[in-house]
């Protein structure tokens, strides 16, 4: 049943009037017993004194049974002082008003020890599911890591059986590849100053073809005369040794007569190309035999690096292959490491949720015991079961735990026990 809010204004009024005024009025008294009639059984004044607690907090906290305890009694000894002319019907009336809203209270003291002990304990499950994760990450980083132990040891020996007769015949061996391949590059380029310097012969083999003496006579002299040699690969002088050639030129439009052109002849076009391949030819050859410097000097430097070698490639190879797992054994161990102690963390909070949760347990069965109240008492039953699964969750947890600390210790593989692990495990998700 409900309470209208002039019913709701005139308890609060009377409970008010209970704690501030000197004496304790009947009509007080009435007021509020006539309210809690009118509330019900302790279940339905539950629920209504709960949701008046923000305006009865001056006078008690419903929540809160010992300050209900401490209200009562102190409007007692109030009571007490006045010596009324009906004392001890006033005293019968809030003796059943302390009564009534004392189990209230602890009614609501109850529904909140529950109501923590539940959160508590869903809280705590979830910690158990995320600790499955963590076992098998380090479950899986313990095996990753063996694997990599086994793995650098068989480099290791690999390494190891590395004789210095095999260095030095790798080492001649790639000192003979090298050089095979820079000569062939060297020799290319040789290849090609001789090509070039074949244009002089060839040129002098063309102008005797068309018996061009007086050219002949040039280019000897050209040899010490800079100017003449240019002169020589120029139209002009093509022209005036060589002569010219008569071609028909069309006209720009197709109505226009053609016309004739004198241009440089076959032979003198023939020549000016010639001229110039032969004037460029001792240039070309200074930047060829400058390549061949160049690769001379970074053959002979990468030989030299290569009798210099500190570690041959033989071993830098299994060297690498080493370290890097080497780094990947740190970068597992501490992944490892965190999800170790991870996991610690989850096990002590489950462990100081048992605690607490068994603590707020043990409290609602004195209230029950207090109450007579068999419905508490079942409430108190069903807390101590969901605890009791946690409890052999954390044992389990707590076991894998040492196993995988175990593991991490000794290098062994983890050895999953399905009764521990609930098939949880590394090896069961594998």
């Amino acid at each position: 049943m409900s309470l209208t809010v002039r019913e709701q204004n005139r308890f609060i009024a009377a409970l008010d009037n209970l704690r501030t005024s000197e004496r304790v009025h009947k009509s007080d008294l009435k007021t509020v017993n006539k309210t809690l009639d009118k509330m019900g059984g302790v279940a339905n004044s539950k629920e209504l004194l709960a949701s008046l607690s923000d305006r009865m907090r001056n006078n008690f906290d419903i929540k809160d049974s010992k300050n209900v305890e401490s209200f009562i009694e102190n409007v007692k000894v109030k009571l007490e002082k006045q010596e009324s002319k009906i004392h001890d019907k006033k005293l019968t009336q809030l003796n059943n008003i302390g009564d009534r809203i004392f189990q209230a209270s602890q009614k609501i003291e109850v529904d909140h020890l529950s109501k923590e002990i539940a959160y508590q304990t869903k809280v705590a499950n979830s910690h158990v599911e995320s600790a499955k994760s963590d076992k098998n990450l380090v479950h899986e980083m313990i095996d990753k890591r063996n694997e990599a132990i086994d793995f650098v040891a068989v480099e290791k020996q690999k390494l190891e059986q590395i004789t210095p007769q095999q260095i030095t015949e790798d080492q001649e061996k790639r000192i003979d590849k090298l050089t095979k391949k820079m000569n062939s590059d060297i020799d290319r380029l040789k290849v090609d100053i001789r090509r070039i310097n074949k244009r002089e012969p060839e040129l002098v083999s063309f102008l005797n073809k068309y018996g061009k003496t007086d050219v002949l006579n040039d280019l000897a002299k050209a040899q010490n005369n800079k100017f003449l040699k240019g002169k020589m690969a120029t139209p002009e002088y093509a022209e005036k040794m060589f002569g010219t050639k008569t071609i028909v030129v069309e006209g720009r439009r197709s109505y226009s007569a053609t016309t004739t052109k004198e241009v440089l002849s076959d032979s003198g076009s023939a020549f000016l190309t010639r001229m110039k391949k032969y004037n460029s030819a001792q240039h070309e050859v200074a930047n060829i035999k400058q390549d061949i410097r160049r690769l001379e000097s970074a053959r002979d430097t990468r030989i030299a690096a290569i009798k210099a070698e500190e570690r041959s490639p033989l071993q830098s190879k299994y060297d690498a292959r080493i370290a890097q797992y080497q780094e990947g054994f740190e970068e597992m161990g501490e992944t490892g490491s965190r999800a170790l102690n991870t996991l610690a963390k989850r096990i002590n909070i489950i462990d100081s949720t048992i605690k607490d949760t068994t603590a707020l347990k043990k409290d609602i069965e004195e209230k029950a015991e207090r109450m007579a109240d068999p419905e508490v008492k079942q409430s108190a039953a069903r807390h101590d079961d969901s605890i009791s699964r946690l409890v052999v969750k954390k044992e389990k947890l707590e076991n894998s735990y040492q196993r995988l600390v175990e593991a991490a210790k000794t290098g062994n593989n983890y050895v999953s026990d399905v009764e521990s692990d609930s098939g949880s495990d590394y090896e069961s998700h594998v």
